[in-house]
């Protein structure tokens, strides 16, 4: 006697746990099928790098096993919580796969637009700041040959650049080279230039920038 069970959904056989005349219990799993046509991609990202990952957030998928392929998908799930051993957030992808380029078990690298379509952001060159730890501080140009130690609140470094979230508005010149020399400058000088962080002194021949928008 043959009786013919038919699955619920078509797709890819990822397991077959059962062999031509062997006997099966009821409940036991037969097959793992799997629709691949979308599938589920998790990303690890470093605790420094997390700040704008949120659902809705497109991402680009690419892979060392698929030179020149690159596919758009879009986190679904966030965990609420960061791996202890890795110091890393997970996320969920939802990635399209109509050709079934993407398999079970491919490491992928992943690319997510943290600004969002159309977005400017504030930016400032790394070497503009200072972090002590504890804050992070750029100087500013008030007057000619007059800065100023500004605290700022920046996010996540990117190519060499920090967005500005808070502290600079756009116009703002800071400095950009000898920004530790300027700050050496107003720490053996306090009395010149007032007190650390959020003073103001004089110093000649630093190179400023105009901050702007990246």
């Amino acid at each position: 006697m043959r009786l013919a069970i038919r699955a619920t959904i078509g797709g890819t056989v990822l397991e077959k746990n059962v062999v031509v005349g062997q006997y099966v219990e009821e409940g036991a799993p037969l097959y793992t099928v799997a629709d691949l046509s979308n599938v589920w991609v998790t990303l690890q990202i470093p605790e420094q790098n997390m700040s704008g990952i949120g659902v809705g957030r497109e991402v680009t998928v690419t892979s060392d096993a698929l030179p020149g392929r690159r596919l758009t998908g879009r986190v679904s799930f966030v965990w609420p919580n960061v791996e202890r051993d890795t110091r890393t957030l997970r996320a969920r992808l939802d990635v399209p796969n109509p050709d079934g380029i993407l398999v079970p078990g491919m490491y992928v690298d992943a690319a997510i637009d943290v600004g969002g379509a159309g977005t400017s952001l504030l930016a400032v060159p790394e070497s503009s700041v200072i972090d002590t730890g504890t804050r992070q501080v750029v100087y500013v140009q008030r007057g000619s040959g007059i800065y100023e130690a500004t605290e700022v609140k920046l996010g996540p470094l990117a190519d060499g650049w920090y967005p500005v979230l808070a502290g600079l508005a756009e116009g703002d010149t800071v400095v950009t080279q000898g920004t530790f020399l300027v700050d050496a400058e107003l720490r053996l000088h306090p009395g010149a230039a007032g007190s650390y962080f959020g003073a103001s002194g004089s110093h000649e021949g630093m190179t400023s920038h105009t901050g702007h928008a990246r």
